[in-house]
C-alpha cells in the first residue's frame, strides 16, 4: 500500500526510501488484501449486505489450489465479517474439520510423553554414530526436554564430522551422564539420526502449529498480529507437508 499519489519510482526520485521500505515490510499477500478491499465496500452490520459480500469472495478463494490456504482464509473471512466459520467453509469448498478437544492439564505447546520418548531416542543414535549426528545436522534446540538438552550438551563438543561410530562419554556423576550410559549400553541397534531427527522435527513443528491455532483464536481479526500469525500458520503447515512428501 503506497502513500497517495506517489510510486515506487516516485519515492525513489524522492529520497523516501525508509518509507519504501516500510511500505514493502507492511506488505500483505494479494488476495488477503483484495479481500479486506472487497469487504470494506460492504456494511457488514446488514445481514444482506454481508451475504452479498460472501458471494463476492468466495469464488476468489474457491480458486486458491493450495487446501490449508483455502481453509485458513476461510478462517480469515469468516472472523472478520462475524459469519459461521461452516457457512464460509461451504461456500468456498472447505471440508469443515472438527478439532479433537484439547487435553486438561498440558499446554499444547509442551513435548509430550511421545516427544520425550522420541528425543531419548534421538540422542540414542546420535551417540551410536557422532558423524552422523553432525552430518544431519542436529541442534541442541532439536531436544525441549530440559533432562535429554542436557546430555545432549554434555557431549556436543565431542561430536566429530570425521570420526564414526559411537560418541565418548563423558567422565563423572550427574543425572546426565547417567541418562547417557542409560542409552549407549541398551542392547536395541539405533535407527539412523536423519530418520530420527525427521520425526523429533516433525512433532516439534506439530507444537508450533497448535500453539499459533491457540494464539489466531484468541487475537482480534483486525489486529495485524493476526495477519503475522495466520501466514506463519500457513507456512508451517505447508512445511510439514513438503516433508511428508518427500
Amino acid at each position: 500500500e503506497m502513500p497517495p499519489g506517489v510510486d515506487p519510482a516516485d519515492m525513489v526520485q524522492q529520497g523516501r526510501l525508509p518509507e519504501l521500505d516500510e511500505a514493502i515490510a507492511k506488505a500483505k499477500p494479494l488476495l488477503q488484501a483484495a479481500i479486506e478491499h472487497e469487504l470494506a465496500t460492504h456494511d457488514l452490520t446488514e445481514p444482506e449486505s454481508r451475504a452479498r459480500a460472501l458471494k463476492a469472495i468466495a469464488p476468489r478463494i474457491a480458486r486458491v489450489s493450495d487446501d490449508i490456504a483455502r481453509a485458513e482464509y476461510a478462517r480469515f473471512v469468516a472472523s472478520r465479517m462475524g459469519v459461521d466459520l461452516g457457512i464460509v467453509q461451504q461456500a468456498v469448498g472447505v471440508r469443515p474439520t472438527r478439532r479433537p478437544s484439547r487435553p486438561a492439564g498440558r499446554r499444547m505447546t509442551e513435548p509430550s510423553d511421545i516427544d520425550v520418548r522420541l528425543e531419548r531416542e534421538l540422542l540414542r543414535s546420535v551417540l551410536a554414530d557422532g558423524a552422523a549426528a553432525v552430518e544431519a545436522g542436529v541442534r541442541p534446540d532439536d531436544f525441549a526436554n530440559s533432562a535429554v538438552r542436557a546430555a545432549y550438551d554434555a557431549i556436543a563438543d565431542r561430536l566429530d564430522a570425521k570420526t564414526g561410530g559411537p560418541v565418548e562419554l563423558p567422565s563423572g556423576e550427574g543425572e546426565e551422564v547417567a541418562l547417557l550410559i542409560d542409552l549407549a549400553t541398551d542392547d536395541a541397534p539405533a535407527d539412523p539420526v536423519s530418520d530420527v531427527l525427521w520425526r523429533v522435527r516433525d512433532r516439534a513443528m506439530g507444537r508450533q502449529v497448535a500453539a499459533l491455532e491457540a494464539e489466531l483464536e484468541s487475537l482480534p481479526s483486525a489486529d495485524q498480529r493476526y495477519s503475522d500469525v495466520m501466514n506463519e500458520l500457513v507456512r508451517l503447515r505447508k512445511a510439514r507437508k513438503v516433508r511428508i512428501h518427500e
